[in-house]
């Protein structure tokens, strides 16, 4: 289809997929109201942030980070709208195709041909409410695009669905009525251009492989990719594809997927779930957190390997489906907490003499970058910091550990989001952590952790320098790149799938996410900090 980008229409971009309760609607009128702010983290670009990137993660990480947030920066273009039109597939009953509605789009492009939305923002027009349009062109205004609106909630009563998304787990049971009584005020006036259709017959979710691309099978493992985020660009792609051949790639934002960029050896997929004719030998999920579970159990099923972003669940539910998928396929999941695969725990072993029962205590005090307000890691289906991000060093604590069962824990949040949390092992082991958004973005998410035992300290700073020492003397010193561990891990990981070897254990799974859910639950009984309000 066409998207309206930067006051050019752009052709060749996929159809956002029809899901369960959702019409597709080919949009005759369009109106932009405002442009939706704090949706995404946006660097700016400027000359010192990018060099105190190349000192923390080398010329080579910096050049895919731009390069991978500038492809993003239309994606980052999101506009809050209403519109008339009429739905031309339907997965909603009483939503017939070839009725006429009225929509409002929270979070979408200046303009596009169709669009696909929840049965909560879209209303019938009855006979008498129906408008008189040109089933031939789009009539579109997007003279609203350069005011800066919607950024804290503040103005009109709309402003509160600003950045609203279907996988959010955010309400609107509620704005029916005000939808139709929005948009009729709303498109009755505005300085209309307008923009011959295509083809309703041109709906495509999936761009196969292109004729005679990709066709040889070179005895590399398959792979699909669910998330074609910052993260997979930078991380998980270039890492993987000399041992894996990439097969898919599932992305639910059209805008994510630039006609120009597609590969045609790849198919490309706006489906959030797997479609019923597909299947390869590795599962790569890096997309929003609740839905990792559910897809990397239906990957198991399909006796493939799931290779699943932190966390591997979000709730009770995920924990048994997740839980029950591996006890039936062992071996073939892979959660990739990157602190796993870092070279300074083969040094911590060493240098504190840890045998295989000696407790580990770990304390650390985290810095992590304030989500903007609508991004969605503040969706209540994220749930809380302890899921969205402290799990990385709880994770290294119980590895480091073995993942020996815990016997107690506690979560305090203050008044201003400081959390304190601390966990005992069966074996006596001591976690603790301070985490804030309370310094400064200087460099991203910095940290400090000092790993204790048998007398001894062993300290890890920004994730790259590492120190041990004795009680009377220092023992050690070393570096590593903080990118270098993410590829250690994606390649270890795909030389592992390559190889048959076995992946996380049903008890390295049980006990880390059994207390993660745990704690999530408490923090979030104490104000659910990091939600969305």
């Amino acid at each position: 289809m066409e998207i309206l980008i930067n006051k050019r229409w752009r052709a060749g971009f996929l159809d956002e997929a029809l899901r369960e309760g959702t019409v597709r609607i080919a949009v005759r009128r369009w109106k932009v109201l405002g442009r939706v702010l704090e949706l995404y983290f946006v660097r700016q670009m400027r000359l010192e942030l990018v060099w105190n990137y190349i000192k923390e993660i080398g010329i080579t990480g910096v050049l895919r980070k731009v390069a991978s947030r500038y492809s993003e920066r239309y994606r980052n273009e999101k506009y809050f709208c209403v519109g008339i039109g009429e739905i031309i597939e339907s997965a909603v009953e009483g939503y017939p195709v070839g009725s006429q509605v009225c929509f409002v789009a929270p979070a979408h492009p200046r303009c596009v041909e169709r669009v696909v939305l929840p049965k909560q923002l879209v209303q019938l027009l009855s006979d008498e409410e129906k408008w008189d349009v040109d089933e031939t062109y789009i009539a579109y205004s997007d003279q609203a695009a350069t005011e800066v609106v919607c950024a804290n909630n503040e103005g009109p009563w709309w402003c509160e669905l600003a950045g609203w998304h279907i996988d959010s787990g955010a309400s609107v049971s509620d704005v029916g009525d005000k939808i139709k009584e929005l948009c009729i005020g709303a498109l009755a006036v505005g300085d209309y251009k307008f923009k011959k259709t295509s083809n309703r017959n041109d709906i495509r979710e999936i761009r196969s492989v292109l004729s005679g691309a990709g066709d040889k099978n070179d005895g590399r493992p398959t792979a699909c990719l669910f998330g074609y985020g910052n993260y997979a660009k930078v991380l998980i792609l270039p890492n993987i594809r000399k041992q894996l051949r990439i097969c898919r790639i599932h992305e639910i934002d059209p805008m994510q997927i630039p006609p120009k960029k597609m590969r045609p050896d790849i198919i490309y997929d706006t489906s959030p779930s797997m479609r019923y004719d597909e299947s390869y030998d590795a599962y790569f999920i890096a997309g929003y957190h609740h839905t990792h579970a559910e897809l990397a159990a239906e990957a198991l099923r399909k006796g493939s390997t799931a290779i699943v972003e932190k966390p591997l669940v979000t709730s009770e539910e995920g924990y048994t489906l997740i839980y029950e998928a591996v006890k039936e396929h062992p071996g073939k999941i892979f959660t990739c907490y990157q602190r796993r695969y870092s070279k300074f725990n083969d040094m911590i072993k060493e240098d504190l003499g840890l045998e295989e029962c000696v407790p580990v205590d770990y304390h650390c005090i985290v810095y992590d970058v304030p989500n903007p307000k609508r991004h969605w890691y503040t969706w209540p289906n994220s749930r809380t910091k302890v899921i969205e991000n402290m799990c990385h060093w709880i994770d290294h604590f119980l590895f480091l550990n073995r993942y020996e069962e815990v016997d107690r824990w506690d979560v305090f949040v203050s008044k201003q989001g400081v959390v304190n949390a601390s966990i005992e092992l069966v074996n006596g082991a001591y976690f603790s952590m301070v985490h804030t958004e309370k310094g400064s973005d200087r460099i991203g998410v910095t940290d400090y952790i000092e790993v204790r035992a048998g007398g001894r300290t062993a300290r890890i700073v920004r994730s790259k320098a590492y120190e041990a020492e004795s009680r009377a003397r220092i023992i050690r010193r070393a570096k590593e790149g903080r990118m270098e561990v993410y590829e250690r891990m994606y390649a270890g990981i795909a030389k592992k799938i390559v190889r048959g070897e076995p992946g996380d254990t049903l008890r390295d799974i049980r006990v880390l996410n059994k207390v993660l859910l745990e704690m999530d639950r408490a923090a979030a009984a104490s104000g659910a900090f990091g939600l969305m309000a």
